[in-house]
Protein backbone atom coordinates (compact mmCIF):
# COMPACT_ATOMS: atom_id res chain seq x y z
CA UNK A 1 0.00 0.00 0.00
CA UNK A 2 2.97 2.05 0.90
CA UNK A 3 4.70 1.35 -2.61
CA UNK A 4 1.46 2.11 -4.20
CA UNK A 5 0.58 5.77 -2.77
CA UNK A 6 4.63 6.78 -3.61
CA UNK A 7 3.95 5.35 -6.96
CA UNK A 8 0.91 7.58 -7.49
CA UNK A 9 2.31 11.04 -5.98
CA UNK A 10 4.92 10.31 -8.12
CA UNK A 11 3.06 9.90 -11.33
CA UNK A 12 0.61 12.73 -10.39
CA UNK A 13 4.04 15.00 -10.05
CA UNK A 14 4.65 13.48 -13.53
CA UNK A 15 1.90 14.54 -14.99
CA UNK A 16 1.64 17.84 -13.52
CA UNK A 17 5.77 18.41 -14.40
CA UNK A 18 4.21 17.66 -18.07
CA UNK A 19 1.19 19.90 -17.54
CA UNK A 20 2.84 23.11 -16.41
CA UNK A 21 5.29 22.92 -19.38
CA UNK A 22 2.17 22.41 -21.76
CA UNK A 23 0.80 25.93 -19.88
CA UNK A 24 3.52 27.53 -19.93
CA UNK A 25 3.80 27.17 -23.72
CA UNK A 26 0.72 28.64 -24.12
CA UNK A 27 0.91 31.50 -21.58
CA UNK A 28 -1.29 30.68 -19.76
CA UNK A 29 0.14 32.70 -17.12
CA UNK A 30 -3.09 32.12 -13.96
CA UNK A 31 -2.94 28.31 -14.80
CA UNK A 32 1.27 28.15 -14.80
CA UNK A 33 1.31 29.71 -11.71
CA UNK A 34 -1.35 27.84 -9.51
CA UNK A 35 0.48 24.51 -11.32
CA UNK A 36 3.67 25.38 -10.69
CA UNK A 37 3.26 26.40 -6.50
CA UNK A 38 1.36 23.42 -6.21
CA UNK A 39 4.04 20.97 -7.62
CA UNK A 40 6.28 23.54 -5.47
CA UNK A 41 4.63 21.98 -2.30
CA UNK A 42 3.68 18.55 -3.18
CA UNK A 43 7.14 17.93 -4.47
CA UNK A 44 9.37 18.94 -0.91
CA UNK A 45 10.98 15.16 0.70
CA UNK A 46 10.15 13.51 -2.88
CA UNK A 47 12.42 12.28 -5.87
CA UNK A 48 10.77 15.71 -7.45
CA UNK A 49 12.15 18.17 -4.78
CA UNK A 50 15.81 17.99 -7.36
CA UNK A 51 13.50 18.95 -10.45
CA UNK A 52 12.42 22.65 -8.77
CA UNK A 53 14.96 24.32 -10.56
CA UNK A 54 13.16 23.95 -13.80
CA UNK A 55 10.31 26.16 -12.68
CA UNK A 56 12.89 29.26 -12.23
CA UNK A 57 12.27 31.08 -15.95
CA UNK A 58 8.37 29.88 -16.04
CA UNK A 59 7.06 30.85 -12.80
CA UNK A 60 8.63 34.22 -12.75
CA UNK A 61 8.20 35.04 -16.42
CA UNK A 62 4.26 33.99 -15.56
CA UNK A 63 3.79 36.16 -12.69
CA UNK A 64 5.34 39.08 -14.26
CA UNK A 65 3.18 38.72 -17.31
CA UNK A 66 0.09 38.65 -14.66
CA UNK A 67 1.36 41.31 -12.12
CA UNK A 68 4.28 43.10 -12.23
CA UNK A 69 8.46 42.76 -12.91
CA UNK A 70 9.13 42.77 -9.37
CA UNK A 71 6.97 40.47 -8.40
CA UNK A 72 8.19 37.80 -10.90
CA UNK A 73 11.61 38.90 -10.28
CA UNK A 74 11.15 37.88 -6.69
CA UNK A 75 9.16 34.49 -7.25
CA UNK A 76 12.06 34.05 -9.72
CA UNK A 77 14.55 34.57 -6.86
CA UNK A 78 12.44 32.57 -4.88
CA UNK A 79 12.96 29.54 -6.44
CA UNK A 80 16.34 29.99 -7.06
CA UNK A 81 17.00 30.41 -2.98
CA UNK A 82 15.22 27.42 -2.79
CA UNK A 83 17.47 25.51 -4.80
CA UNK A 84 20.36 26.71 -3.18
CA UNK A 85 19.43 25.26 -0.12
CA UNK A 86 18.05 21.62 -1.03
CA UNK A 87 19.77 20.57 -4.28
CA UNK A 88 23.06 19.84 -3.86
CA UNK A 89 23.63 19.35 -7.67
CA UNK A 90 25.65 22.06 -9.33
CA UNK A 91 24.17 22.09 -12.33
CA UNK A 92 20.72 22.88 -10.69
CA UNK A 93 22.01 25.89 -9.36
CA UNK A 94 23.63 27.26 -11.88
CA UNK A 95 20.29 26.76 -14.05
CA UNK A 96 18.21 28.22 -11.87
CA UNK A 97 21.20 31.06 -11.44
CA UNK A 98 20.89 31.60 -15.44
CA UNK A 99 17.00 31.75 -15.28
CA UNK A 100 17.02 34.67 -12.88
CA UNK A 101 19.58 36.81 -15.31
CA UNK A 102 17.91 35.27 -18.29
CA UNK A 103 14.24 36.81 -16.39
CA UNK A 104 15.90 40.32 -15.69
CA UNK A 105 17.09 40.37 -19.06
CA UNK A 106 14.11 40.16 -20.73
CA UNK A 107 12.66 42.79 -18.39
CA UNK A 108 15.47 45.08 -19.99
CA UNK A 109 17.30 45.20 -16.64
CA UNK A 110 20.53 45.33 -17.53
CA UNK A 111 22.50 46.29 -14.98
CA UNK A 112 21.28 43.38 -12.23
CA UNK A 113 21.48 41.04 -15.26
CA UNK A 114 25.12 41.60 -15.87
CA UNK A 115 25.39 41.14 -11.77
CA UNK A 116 23.22 37.95 -11.99
CA UNK A 117 25.41 36.32 -14.76
CA UNK A 118 28.71 38.02 -13.43
CA UNK A 119 27.65 35.55 -10.31
CA UNK A 120 26.96 32.49 -12.72
CA UNK A 121 30.28 33.20 -14.18
CA UNK A 122 32.30 33.31 -10.99
CA UNK A 123 30.30 30.12 -9.72
CA UNK A 124 30.84 28.14 -13.00
CA UNK A 125 34.85 28.78 -13.16
CA UNK A 126 34.68 27.82 -9.27
CA UNK A 127 32.94 24.11 -10.08
CA UNK A 128 35.09 21.28 -12.50
CA UNK A 129 31.51 19.64 -13.03
CA UNK A 130 30.37 22.63 -15.16
CA UNK A 131 31.76 21.79 -19.13
CA UNK A 132 33.40 24.38 -21.31
CA UNK A 133 30.50 24.88 -22.93
CA UNK A 134 28.75 25.88 -19.85
CA UNK A 135 31.41 28.44 -18.80
CA UNK A 136 32.02 29.94 -22.67
CA UNK A 137 28.14 30.68 -22.50
CA UNK A 138 28.27 32.01 -19.01
CA UNK A 139 30.80 34.66 -20.69
CA UNK A 140 29.04 34.93 -23.94
CA UNK A 141 25.66 36.19 -21.58
CA UNK A 142 28.06 38.56 -20.04
CA UNK A 143 29.03 39.36 -23.09
CA UNK A 144 25.80 39.96 -24.16
CA UNK A 145 24.99 42.13 -20.98
CA UNK A 146 27.54 44.62 -21.26
CA UNK A 147 26.95 44.59 -25.38
CA UNK A 148 22.95 46.11 -24.38
CA UNK A 149 24.45 48.36 -21.69
CA UNK A 150 26.86 49.78 -25.05
CA UNK A 151 30.47 48.83 -23.20
CA UNK A 152 31.43 47.53 -26.54
CA UNK A 153 35.36 47.38 -24.95
CA UNK A 154 34.09 44.62 -22.12
CA UNK A 155 31.53 42.95 -24.10
CA UNK A 156 34.34 42.04 -26.64
CA UNK A 157 36.93 41.13 -23.92
CA UNK A 158 33.80 38.44 -22.69
CA UNK A 159 32.83 37.41 -26.23
CA UNK A 160 36.23 36.73 -27.24
CA UNK A 161 37.12 34.99 -23.85
CA UNK A 162 34.29 32.72 -24.59
CA UNK A 163 35.25 32.02 -28.31
CA UNK A 164 38.71 31.00 -26.53
CA UNK A 165 36.96 28.73 -23.96
CA UNK A 166 34.73 27.04 -26.52
CA UNK A 167 38.05 25.91 -29.04
CA UNK A 168 39.23 24.29 -25.82
CA UNK A 169 36.54 21.53 -26.39
CA UNK A 170 37.30 17.95 -27.50
CA UNK A 171 34.65 18.49 -30.25
CA UNK A 172 33.49 21.50 -32.49
CA UNK A 173 31.17 23.28 -30.71
CA UNK A 174 29.74 25.18 -34.38
CA UNK A 175 26.92 26.97 -33.17
CA UNK A 176 28.74 28.43 -29.76
CA UNK A 177 31.38 29.23 -31.57
CA UNK A 178 29.34 30.87 -34.25
CA UNK A 179 27.61 33.31 -31.89
CA UNK A 180 30.70 34.59 -30.16
CA UNK A 181 32.36 35.20 -33.46
CA UNK A 182 29.20 37.20 -34.21
CA UNK A 183 29.07 38.99 -30.85
CA UNK A 184 32.67 39.78 -31.49
CA UNK A 185 31.82 41.18 -34.67
CA UNK A 186 29.09 43.55 -33.53
CA UNK A 187 31.52 45.11 -30.87
CA UNK A 188 34.43 45.40 -33.25
CA UNK A 189 31.66 47.60 -35.43
CA UNK A 190 30.58 50.02 -32.49
CA UNK A 191 34.01 50.51 -31.46
CA UNK A 192 34.75 51.84 -35.20
CA UNK A 193 37.10 48.53 -36.38
CA UNK A 194 34.91 47.88 -39.55
CA UNK A 195 37.51 45.31 -40.69
CA UNK A 196 37.77 43.28 -37.96
CA UNK A 197 33.82 43.27 -37.62
CA UNK A 198 33.77 42.25 -41.21
CA UNK A 199 36.12 39.02 -40.83
CA UNK A 200 33.98 37.90 -37.53
CA UNK A 201 31.06 38.03 -39.03
CA UNK A 202 32.60 35.93 -41.92
CA UNK A 203 33.75 33.48 -39.09
CA UNK A 204 30.00 33.45 -37.74
CA UNK A 205 28.76 32.43 -40.81
CA UNK A 206 31.03 29.20 -41.92
CA UNK A 207 30.55 28.12 -38.29
CA UNK A 208 27.09 27.97 -39.05
CA UNK A 209 27.23 26.39 -42.19
CA UNK A 210 28.87 23.36 -40.27
CA UNK A 211 26.57 23.32 -37.85
CA UNK A 212 23.84 20.88 -37.81
CA UNK A 213 21.70 22.58 -35.06
CA UNK A 214 17.60 23.45 -35.92
CA UNK A 215 18.09 26.72 -34.89
CA UNK A 216 21.05 27.75 -37.14
CA UNK A 217 18.91 29.24 -39.45
CA UNK A 218 17.63 31.69 -36.73
CA UNK A 219 21.13 32.36 -35.42
CA UNK A 220 22.29 33.07 -39.09
CA UNK A 221 19.27 35.45 -39.63
CA UNK A 222 21.34 37.65 -36.63
CA UNK A 223 24.54 37.68 -38.77
CA UNK A 224 22.78 38.65 -41.57
CA UNK A 225 21.33 41.86 -39.46
CA UNK A 226 24.76 42.38 -38.51
CA UNK A 227 26.64 42.30 -42.06
CA UNK A 228 23.70 44.74 -43.28
CA UNK A 229 24.44 46.82 -40.92
CA UNK A 230 28.06 46.99 -41.39
CA UNK A 231 27.34 46.92 -45.69
CA UNK A 232 25.01 50.30 -44.44
CA UNK A 233 27.81 52.02 -42.69
CA UNK A 234 30.08 51.77 -45.56
CA UNK A 235 27.58 53.07 -48.47
CA UNK A 236 26.25 49.89 -49.45
CA UNK A 237 22.89 49.88 -49.26
CA UNK A 238 21.83 47.65 -51.87
CA UNK A 239 23.37 44.75 -50.32
CA UNK A 240 22.15 45.92 -47.03
CA UNK A 241 18.94 45.92 -47.90
CA UNK A 242 19.41 42.06 -48.72
CA UNK A 243 20.97 41.05 -45.85
CA UNK A 244 17.98 42.78 -43.79
CA UNK A 245 15.17 41.28 -46.00
CA UNK A 246 16.95 37.74 -45.87
CA UNK A 247 16.71 38.14 -42.12
CA UNK A 248 13.11 39.50 -41.50
CA UNK A 249 12.21 36.18 -43.96
CA UNK A 250 14.17 33.93 -41.49
CA UNK A 251 12.72 35.40 -38.34
CA UNK A 252 9.35 35.49 -39.83
CA UNK A 253 9.34 32.02 -41.07
CA UNK A 254 10.88 30.51 -37.15
CA UNK A 255 8.21 32.73 -35.93
CA UNK A 256 5.31 31.40 -37.70
CA UNK A 257 6.45 27.83 -36.85
CA UNK A 258 7.73 27.60 -33.06
CA UNK A 259 5.58 25.97 -30.33
CA UNK A 260 7.87 27.32 -27.53
CA UNK A 261 6.81 30.93 -26.31
CA UNK A 262 10.21 32.40 -25.58
CA UNK A 263 11.45 30.76 -28.89
CA UNK A 264 8.91 32.71 -30.41
CA UNK A 265 9.17 35.89 -28.78
CA UNK A 266 12.83 35.76 -30.07
CA UNK A 267 11.98 35.53 -33.48
CA UNK A 268 9.69 37.96 -33.40
CA UNK A 269 12.56 40.48 -31.69
CA UNK A 270 14.80 39.47 -34.78
CA UNK A 271 12.29 40.37 -37.14
CA UNK A 272 11.40 43.82 -35.39
CA UNK A 273 15.22 44.29 -35.52
CA UNK A 274 14.95 43.33 -39.45
CA UNK A 275 12.48 45.92 -39.74
CA UNK A 276 13.83 48.51 -37.51
CA UNK A 277 17.24 48.70 -39.46
CA UNK A 278 15.53 47.97 -42.78
CA UNK A 279 13.41 51.46 -41.77
CA UNK A 280 16.85 53.17 -41.38
CA UNK A 281 18.13 52.36 -44.60
CA UNK A 282 15.08 53.84 -46.29
CA UNK A 283 15.47 57.58 -43.92
CA UNK A 284 19.40 57.36 -44.63
CA UNK A 285 18.40 57.35 -48.63
CA UNK A 286 15.14 60.06 -47.74
CA UNK A 287 12.49 57.73 -48.42
CA UNK A 288 10.61 58.48 -45.00
CA UNK A 289 7.58 56.97 -45.73
CA UNK A 290 8.79 53.75 -46.18
CA UNK A 291 10.93 54.32 -43.19
CA UNK A 292 7.73 55.38 -41.21
CA UNK A 293 5.64 52.12 -42.09
CA UNK A 294 8.59 49.27 -41.13
CA UNK A 295 9.06 50.96 -37.79
CA UNK A 296 5.13 51.29 -37.24
CA UNK A 297 5.43 47.45 -38.50
CA UNK A 298 8.31 46.80 -35.41
CA UNK A 299 6.08 49.03 -33.03
CA UNK A 300 3.05 46.71 -33.51
CA UNK A 301 5.07 43.28 -32.74
CA UNK A 302 6.75 44.91 -29.80
CA UNK A 303 3.71 45.97 -28.08
CA UNK A 304 2.62 42.87 -27.45
CA UNK A 305 6.26 41.36 -26.21
CA UNK A 306 7.33 44.15 -24.07
CA UNK A 307 6.45 46.48 -20.94
CA UNK A 308 5.51 50.01 -21.99
CA UNK A 309 8.49 51.37 -20.71
CA UNK A 310 10.94 48.80 -22.26
CA UNK A 311 13.64 50.27 -23.97
CA UNK A 312 13.62 47.78 -26.23
CA UNK A 313 9.79 49.49 -26.87
CA UNK A 314 10.71 52.45 -26.65
CA UNK A 315 13.35 52.27 -29.24
CA UNK A 316 11.50 51.92 -31.97
CA UNK A 317 9.55 55.44 -30.86
CA UNK A 318 12.95 57.50 -30.73
CA UNK A 319 13.58 56.30 -34.35
CA UNK A 320 9.96 57.07 -35.13
CA UNK A 321 11.18 60.68 -33.57
CA UNK A 322 13.92 60.83 -36.58
CA UNK A 323 10.73 61.23 -38.98
CA UNK A 324 9.21 64.16 -36.50
CA UNK A 325 12.76 65.91 -36.50
CA UNK A 326 13.09 65.44 -40.29
CA UNK A 327 9.35 66.97 -40.32
CA UNK A 328 10.03 69.89 -37.58
CA UNK A 329 8.11 68.19 -35.87
CA UNK A 330 9.90 68.90 -32.59
CA UNK A 331 7.02 69.05 -30.04
CA UNK A 332 5.99 65.55 -31.13
CA UNK A 333 9.70 64.19 -31.08
CA UNK A 334 10.59 65.63 -27.80
CA UNK A 335 7.69 63.13 -26.02
CA UNK A 336 9.17 60.10 -27.37
CA UNK A 337 12.61 61.16 -26.72
CA UNK A 338 12.60 62.17 -23.49
CA UNK A 339 10.45 58.92 -22.19
CA UNK A 340 13.57 56.75 -24.53
CA UNK A 341 16.09 58.89 -22.14
CA UNK A 342 14.14 58.35 -18.61
CA UNK A 343 14.17 54.27 -19.47
CA UNK A 344 17.71 54.34 -20.83
CA UNK A 345 18.54 55.90 -17.50
CA UNK A 346 16.41 53.82 -15.63
CA UNK A 347 17.40 50.42 -17.15
CA UNK A 348 21.04 50.98 -18.33
CA UNK A 349 22.76 53.54 -16.44
CA UNK A 350 24.01 57.06 -17.18
CA UNK A 351 27.17 55.72 -18.74
CA UNK A 352 25.41 53.24 -21.23
CA UNK A 353 25.96 54.02 -25.05
CA UNK A 354 21.79 54.30 -25.38
CA UNK A 355 21.47 56.90 -22.49
CA UNK A 356 24.32 59.18 -24.09
CA UNK A 357 22.86 59.14 -27.59
CA UNK A 358 20.15 59.78 -26.60
CA UNK A 359 20.88 62.95 -24.48
CA UNK A 360 22.52 64.20 -27.54
CA UNK A 361 18.60 63.72 -29.53
CA UNK A 362 16.87 65.41 -26.97
CA UNK A 363 19.26 68.29 -27.08
CA UNK A 364 18.65 68.33 -30.97
CA UNK A 365 15.12 68.67 -30.10
CA UNK A 366 15.46 71.18 -27.64
CA UNK A 367 17.40 73.45 -30.13
CA UNK A 368 14.01 72.93 -32.37
CA UNK A 369 11.67 74.10 -29.74
CA UNK A 370 14.19 77.02 -29.05
CA UNK A 371 15.42 76.37 -25.73
CA UNK A 372 19.08 76.90 -25.85
CA UNK A 373 20.00 76.72 -22.83
CA UNK A 374 18.98 73.07 -22.52
CA UNK A 375 20.29 72.07 -25.34
CA UNK A 376 23.60 73.40 -24.53
CA UNK A 377 23.57 70.99 -21.04
CA UNK A 378 22.12 67.95 -22.65
CA UNK A 379 24.90 68.17 -25.34
CA UNK A 380 27.53 68.94 -22.91
CA UNK A 381 26.18 66.13 -21.10
CA UNK A 382 26.63 63.82 -23.75
CA UNK A 383 29.52 64.43 -25.15
CA UNK A 384 31.74 64.91 -21.70
CA UNK A 385 30.30 61.16 -21.11
CA UNK A 386 30.83 59.78 -24.77
CA UNK A 387 34.86 61.03 -23.71
CA UNK A 388 35.24 59.20 -20.77
CA UNK A 389 34.82 55.88 -23.11
CA UNK A 390 37.16 53.73 -24.43
CA UNK A 391 38.18 54.50 -27.90
CA UNK A 392 36.22 57.74 -27.90
CA UNK A 393 38.80 59.12 -30.61
CA UNK A 394 37.41 56.39 -32.98
CA UNK A 395 33.78 56.49 -31.52
CA UNK A 396 31.54 57.49 -34.61
CA UNK A 397 28.33 58.45 -31.86
CA UNK A 398 30.39 60.72 -30.28
CA UNK A 399 31.18 62.32 -33.87
CA UNK A 400 27.62 62.69 -34.63
CA UNK A 401 27.20 63.90 -30.95
CA UNK A 402 29.96 66.45 -31.99
CA UNK A 403 28.12 67.00 -35.59
CA UNK A 404 24.67 67.89 -33.83
CA UNK A 405 26.00 70.59 -31.39
CA UNK A 406 27.97 72.38 -34.18
CA UNK A 407 25.03 72.94 -36.00
CA UNK A 408 22.80 73.93 -32.85
CA UNK A 409 25.82 76.53 -32.32
CA UNK A 410 26.01 77.41 -35.83
CA UNK A 411 22.40 78.37 -35.50
CA UNK A 412 23.88 80.27 -31.77
CA UNK A 413 26.25 82.25 -33.69
CA UNK A 414 29.07 80.47 -32.09
CA UNK A 415 30.93 79.57 -35.58
CA UNK A 416 34.32 79.20 -34.37
CA UNK A 417 33.24 76.75 -31.58
CA UNK A 418 30.96 74.80 -34.24
CA UNK A 419 34.06 74.67 -36.43
CA UNK A 420 36.12 73.20 -33.77
CA UNK A 421 33.56 70.64 -33.12
CA UNK A 422 33.17 70.01 -36.45
CA UNK A 423 36.85 69.56 -37.32
CA UNK A 424 37.01 66.76 -34.37
CA UNK A 425 34.23 64.98 -35.92
CA UNK A 426 35.36 64.60 -38.95
CA UNK A 427 38.67 63.67 -37.45
CA UNK A 428 36.44 60.37 -35.93
CA UNK A 429 34.66 59.32 -38.88
CA UNK A 430 37.81 59.37 -41.04
CA UNK A 431 40.01 57.06 -38.44
CA UNK A 432 37.22 54.89 -39.09
CA UNK A 433 36.50 54.84 -42.40
CA UNK A 434 39.22 56.23 -43.98
CA UNK A 435 39.89 59.05 -46.10
CA UNK A 436 37.66 58.47 -49.08
CA UNK A 437 34.13 57.50 -47.11
CA UNK A 438 31.27 59.35 -48.68
CA UNK A 439 29.89 60.53 -45.43
CA UNK A 440 33.03 62.89 -44.76
CA UNK A 441 31.23 64.98 -47.40
CA UNK A 442 28.50 65.72 -44.84
CA UNK A 443 31.01 67.15 -42.61
CA UNK A 444 32.90 69.26 -45.04
CA UNK A 445 29.54 70.87 -45.83
CA UNK A 446 28.83 71.66 -42.66
CA UNK A 447 32.06 73.52 -42.15
CA UNK A 448 31.54 75.19 -45.29
CA UNK A 449 28.31 76.54 -43.96
CA UNK A 450 30.27 77.39 -40.81
CA UNK A 451 32.80 79.54 -42.57
CA UNK A 452 30.15 80.88 -44.62
CA UNK A 453 28.43 82.15 -40.89
CA UNK A 454 32.42 83.09 -40.53
CA UNK A 455 32.67 85.56 -43.49
CA UNK A 456 35.65 83.47 -44.63
CA UNK A 457 33.93 81.99 -48.34
CA UNK A 458 37.99 81.05 -49.38
CA UNK A 459 37.39 78.52 -46.67
CA UNK A 460 33.61 77.48 -47.43
CA UNK A 461 35.19 77.17 -50.94
CA UNK A 462 38.13 74.33 -50.07
CA UNK A 463 35.56 72.66 -47.90
CA UNK A 464 32.37 72.60 -50.31
CA UNK A 465 35.38 71.33 -53.38
CA UNK A 466 36.39 68.96 -50.95
CA UNK A 467 33.24 67.24 -50.27
CA UNK A 468 32.29 67.30 -54.32
CA UNK A 469 34.97 65.14 -54.42
CA UNK A 470 33.84 62.67 -52.12
CA UNK A 471 30.39 62.01 -54.24
CA UNK A 472 31.92 62.95 -57.41
CA UNK A 473 30.67 59.46 -58.42
CA UNK A 474 27.17 60.53 -57.76
CA UNK A 475 27.48 63.05 -60.67
CA UNK A 476 29.02 60.66 -62.96
CA UNK A 477 26.04 57.78 -62.37
CA UNK A 478 23.42 61.17 -63.21
CA UNK A 479 25.73 61.10 -67.07
CA UNK A 480 25.59 58.06 -67.56
CA UNK A 481 21.93 57.06 -66.40
CA UNK A 482 18.12 58.56 -66.99
CA UNK A 483 16.86 56.37 -64.39
CA UNK A 484 15.40 57.21 -61.44
CA UNK A 485 18.07 56.21 -58.35
CA UNK A 486 18.76 57.18 -54.62
CA UNK A 487 21.37 57.91 -52.88
CA UNK A 488 21.95 57.91 -49.06
CA UNK A 489 21.77 61.13 -47.84
CA UNK A 490 20.67 62.32 -51.23
CA UNK A 491 21.32 65.82 -50.97
CA UNK A 492 24.96 65.70 -50.43
CA UNK A 493 25.84 66.44 -54.00
CA UNK A 494 23.26 69.59 -54.51
CA UNK A 495 24.57 70.80 -51.42
CA UNK A 496 28.09 70.38 -52.48
CA UNK A 497 27.15 71.93 -55.91
CA UNK A 498 24.87 75.11 -54.15
CA UNK A 499 27.93 75.53 -51.78
CA UNK A 500 30.84 75.38 -54.35
CA UNK A 501 28.58 78.31 -56.28
CA UNK A 502 28.33 80.53 -53.47
CA UNK A 503 31.72 80.38 -52.12
CA UNK A 504 32.75 81.76 -55.44
CA UNK A 505 30.01 84.02 -55.84
CA UNK A 506 31.20 85.23 -52.76
CA UNK A 507 34.78 85.43 -53.43
CA UNK A 508 34.63 87.61 -56.15
CA UNK A 509 31.66 89.64 -56.97
CA UNK A 510 32.36 91.05 -60.29
CA UNK A 511 32.66 86.75 -61.81
CA UNK A 512 30.26 85.33 -63.49
CA UNK A 513 31.39 81.54 -65.06
CA UNK A 514 29.59 79.83 -67.25
CA UNK A 515 29.88 76.44 -65.38
CA UNK A 516 27.40 77.74 -62.68
CA UNK A 517 24.61 77.08 -64.44
CA UNK A 518 25.81 73.78 -65.53
CA UNK A 519 26.72 72.79 -61.83
CA UNK A 520 23.34 73.85 -60.85
CA UNK A 521 21.26 72.03 -63.21
CA UNK A 522 23.47 69.23 -61.99
CA UNK A 523 22.17 69.25 -58.75
CA UNK A 524 18.78 69.82 -59.50
CA UNK A 525 18.82 66.63 -61.62
CA UNK A 526 19.94 64.82 -58.47
CA UNK A 527 16.74 65.59 -56.68
CA UNK A 528 14.66 65.22 -59.48
CA UNK A 529 16.21 61.36 -59.62
CA UNK A 530 15.76 60.43 -56.39
CA UNK A 531 12.51 62.40 -56.09
CA UNK A 532 11.13 60.05 -58.59
CA UNK A 533 12.21 57.28 -56.92
CA UNK A 534 9.98 57.75 -54.18
CA UNK A 535 6.23 57.20 -53.80
CA UNK A 536 6.14 59.16 -50.56
CA UNK A 537 4.90 62.78 -50.37
CA UNK A 538 6.74 63.74 -47.37
CA UNK A 539 10.03 62.67 -48.84
CA UNK A 540 9.48 64.28 -51.85
CA UNK A 541 8.67 67.31 -50.19
CA UNK A 542 12.11 67.35 -48.53
CA UNK A 543 13.58 67.19 -51.81
CA UNK A 544 11.86 69.77 -53.28
CA UNK A 545 12.87 72.51 -50.70
CA UNK A 546 16.22 71.60 -51.16
CA UNK A 547 15.60 72.22 -54.97
CA UNK A 548 14.35 75.43 -54.22
CA UNK A 549 17.62 76.62 -52.66
CA UNK A 550 19.09 75.44 -56.32
CA UNK A 551 16.42 77.21 -58.42
CA UNK A 552 16.65 80.58 -56.25
CA UNK A 553 20.40 80.45 -56.49
CA UNK A 554 19.96 79.66 -60.06
CA UNK A 555 17.84 83.04 -60.72
CA UNK A 556 19.94 85.21 -59.35
CA UNK A 557 23.02 83.43 -61.43
CA UNK A 558 20.95 83.70 -64.81
CA UNK A 559 19.97 87.36 -63.88
CA UNK A 560 23.56 88.63 -63.07
CA UNK A 561 25.12 87.05 -65.74
CA UNK A 562 22.64 88.23 -68.14
CA UNK A 563 22.82 92.47 -66.70
CA UNK A 564 26.45 91.54 -66.83
CA UNK A 565 26.23 90.63 -70.50
CA UNK A 566 24.09 93.67 -70.94
CA UNK A 567 26.58 95.94 -69.86
CA UNK A 568 28.97 94.59 -71.55
CA UNK A 569 27.37 94.49 -74.72
CA UNK A 570 26.34 98.39 -74.01
CA UNK A 571 30.48 98.98 -73.83
CA UNK A 572 30.94 97.64 -77.40
CA UNK A 573 30.67 100.58 -80.69
CA UNK A 574 27.50 100.84 -81.65
CA UNK A 575 28.40 99.39 -85.35
CA UNK A 576 29.29 95.87 -83.26
CA UNK A 577 26.15 95.47 -81.26
CA UNK A 578 23.73 93.65 -83.92
CA UNK A 579 26.71 90.77 -83.74
CA UNK A 580 25.63 87.45 -83.23
CA UNK A 581 28.13 85.95 -80.99
CA UNK A 582 29.34 82.63 -80.50
CA UNK A 583 28.72 81.37 -76.62
CA UNK A 584 32.51 80.81 -76.60
CA UNK A 585 33.24 83.97 -76.60
CA UNK A 586 30.93 85.57 -73.91
CA UNK A 587 32.79 86.79 -71.08
CA UNK A 588 34.02 84.50 -68.32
Amino acid sequence: MVVTAFAQADKRLADRHALIAELHKAEDHAATIKAIELQLKEAAGTSWQDSVYRYTYMLGRAVWKSEDADVGLAAAERIAQLVKQQDKNVLHQLDAMDDVARLLFGMGRMLDAARADSTALVFSDAHKEVSLMRRGKARQRLALDYSNMGDHERALKYYLDAKATFERSDTLLAMNMSEACNGAGAACWHLGRPREAEAYYKMALDFLAKSTDARKHFRMAGTLINMGILWQDVGDFARSKANYLESIRVCGAVADTATDPSLRDEAIMGRTRGYVNLATVYFAMGDDGRSRELLEMALKDRQVLLEPDDPKLLGVQDRLADLEIEAGNYAKAEVHVRRYVEACEKYFGTRSEDYIRACAKLAEVYAGLDRPAVADSLFERSITLHKTMESADTDPELAIALRQRAEFRIDQGRTMDAITDLQEARGIIERVHGPAYYKLAMYDLLLAQAYFAANDPRAAHRFATRALALVRDRAEALKTSAIPQTFSQPHLLPDALYFKVMAERAIDSTAARGSWMAELDLGVMALARNKAAYDDEGSQLGLIGKQKNLFHLAIDVAFEAARRFDQWLGSLPRSHRGRSFDPAEEPS
